[in-house]
């Protein structure tokens, strides 16, 4: 039976429909049998040109934001009213992107990976940062990525859970999910209350020409935008470690080494690595004289401290701010030394009560030695 399709519409998204001009018209027949013709009607199909979504990836950083560029960034493009891949690029040498002949008046969303390493990114003052957003959100917000940088956990909400996680990335080498975040620029979060609607950016492309989108990345666990990926590996230049005394001790004795603090200072969180001889010492516990959220791990002869607190600490000259409790072993001979240094690290570092990074931070550690015989 024939059925009356006039005043209807049909979309035909995605479709192949040859060379057309901007509008065609097409006469739609419904038969009765084989050749008759019973009831007939008309159509209008406009064909929009297809249009290109394009843009650049730079790093969210403090000061300048570097370009990505090789950073085995992969790229997918998704119909948002259901999920279909309209196709996966990489960016170029210089960080950008592109997908062409992309149908438009349509939503889509962009999901974006890297292989890229992210080691030496963040540190404990990130964490303690984090710590603090929740409670003290920016009062002109923050960009998106930013959020998703300080939402380890991927559950719309900044807390001291997201912020334990990235010290421990940093003292234990406890990975992240999504080592990685990416989101679309000029893109606001005012607080928890306002957290974001999507975890990728949604994006409509419009007849009206194409559309540039353009995308920053971060290391998840940077919230203090410190970390550049194009930079090489290099020493701290805000804190510096000197020798204190040098004390004599024996072997196979338990005992204190003070970590001091030269120079009076506010102190919110520690980001300590330090090199010693593990062979002739053990590090049994570090300790400090506060509250808040203090870990440690030993990894061969590396020592990494992580600390942050919301009520920071006030040192005075020569105060003590951390103390290792260590036992030398049999190993620790007449002779011998044992010299606790800081590795050529920049996530080396002290932060202030507002948990900045205090700019020329300088401890001290005594040098501990055997006596000259064992008698």
């Amino acid at each position: 039976p024939a059925t009356d399709i006039s005043g209807t519409s049909t979309t035909l998204t995605g479709a192949t429909i040859g060379s057309l001009s901007s509008t065609t018209y097409f006469r739609a027949v419904v038969k009765s049998g084989v050749c008759s013709e019973t009831n007939s009607s008309y159509a209008t199909v406009t064909v929009n040109a297809r249009k290109d979504i394009s843009g650049n990836f730079t790093y969210y950083k403090n000061g300048t934001n570097p370009s990505l560029n090789s950073q085995d960034i992969t790229v997918n493009l998704y119909r948002a009213s259901d999920a279909y891949p309209m196709g996966t690029t990489t960016t170029d040498a210089s960080g950008h992107y592109s997908f062409t002949n992309i149908c438009p008046s349509a939503e889509y969303y962009i999901v974006t990976t890297s292989t890229q390493s992210t080691e030496g990114a963040v540190n404990t003052t990130d964490a303690a940062m984090v710590n603090y957003w929740g409670p003290h959100p920016d009062a002109g917000g923050i960009e998106e990525v930013k959020f998703l940088a300080g939402d380890v956990n991927r559950n719309n909400q900044i807390t001291a859970t997201d912020a334990q996680a990235i010290q421990n990335n940093f003292v234990h080498g406890t990975p992240f999910a999504y080592p990685w975040v990416f989101y679309e620029t000029g893109h606001t979060i005012m607080s928890n209350a306002y957290p974001p609607a999507y975890q990728n950016p949604h994006v409509t492309l419009t007849t009206a020409g194409n559309l540039t989108v353009d995308m920053y990345g971060l290391c998840t666990g940077d919230f203090n935008l410190s970390f550049d990926p194009n930079a090489k590996k290099a020493a701290s230049h805000t804190l510096h470690l000197i020798d204190g005394d040098n004390r004599q001790i024996g072997s196979n004795q338990e005992f204190d080494l003070p970590v001091r603090i030269v120079n009076p200072s506010i102190v919110g969180a520690v980001s300590l690595i330090l090199n010693f001889p593990a062979g002739m010492v053990d590090v049994k516990d570090v300790t400090i004289n506060g509250t808040g959220s203090l870990d440690w791990a030993v990894k061969g002869s590396e020592l990494r401290i992580g600390w942050n607190s919301l009520t920071p600490l006030s040192l005075g000259e020569q105060d003590i701010l951390l103390t290792l409790k260590l036992k030398t072993t049999a190993a620790f001979t007449a002779g011998n030394s044992i010299r606790f240094t800081l590795a050529a690290d920049p996530l080396n570092e002290l932060a202030d009560g507002k948990y900045r990074v205090l700019g020329d931070a300088v401890l001290s550690i005594d040098r501990k030695s055997t006596r000259l015989n064992s008698s």
